[in-house]
């Protein structure tokens, strides 16, 4: 059986953990901290065999809450203990509140500017072709028929083989649909 982990108070004050303070084993010991007769003025760790994340909460929690001092920590533990320091501070979960009409005005002007800089690629796209098409039918000595002549080759004649290979899985698959 699994052994929890678990403390007991002192009269001094002096809390003493002991076990695994890890999410596996933590058990029912939050509920228990919260049901103290008074607040802890040290947190013992000495007995303590492990400790992850959450226990890291529990004794930081304690740490702030009661300003309670933290005696026989490894160097483990006391890092564990900082990294939750360092995150503990207060979000806030209010949501900005935005006029909805300058909303609406921006997110139209971001639409034109896209469309804007989407007008520009496709004019200067098709400009590159005119420019091309000129320099072909002013100079047509310039253009290099056997270039082209490879391109259809290599991806006409010699792709028929892969085609006609996918056009007959593909009506397989369509024929044992069917």
């Amino acid at each position: 059986m699994i052994e929890m982990a678990d403390f007991e108070m002192d009269e001094a004050g002096v809390l003493h953990f002991r076990g695994r303070l890890t999410l596996a084993r933590i058990g029912d010991i939050p509920e228990r901290l919260k049901a103290l007769p008074m607040p802890p003025t040290a947190i013992n760790l000495s007995t303590v065999e492990r400790m992850d994340t959450v226990g890291a909460w529990i004794v930081h929690r304690l740490m702030r809450d009661h300003h309670a001092t933290v005696s026989c920590a490894t160097a483990e533990q006391m890092h564990l203990m900082n990294q939750m320091a360092a995150a503990d501070h207060p979000m806030d979960m209010t949501r900005e509140r935005h006029n909805p009409v300058a909303q609406l005005l921006a997110e139209i002007g971001q639409a034109v500017l896209k469309t804007g800089t989407t007008l520009l690629g496709l004019i200067g796209f098709l400009g590159a072709i005119l420019a091309a098409v000129f320099s072909i039918v002013s100079t047509p000595a310039k253009f290099r028929w056997h270039a082209v002549v490879q391109c259809f080759d290599s991806v006409g004649v010699k792709a028929l083989g892969i085609v006609g290979l996918m056009s007959f899985m593909i009506g397989l698959v369509i024929a044992e649909q069917g």
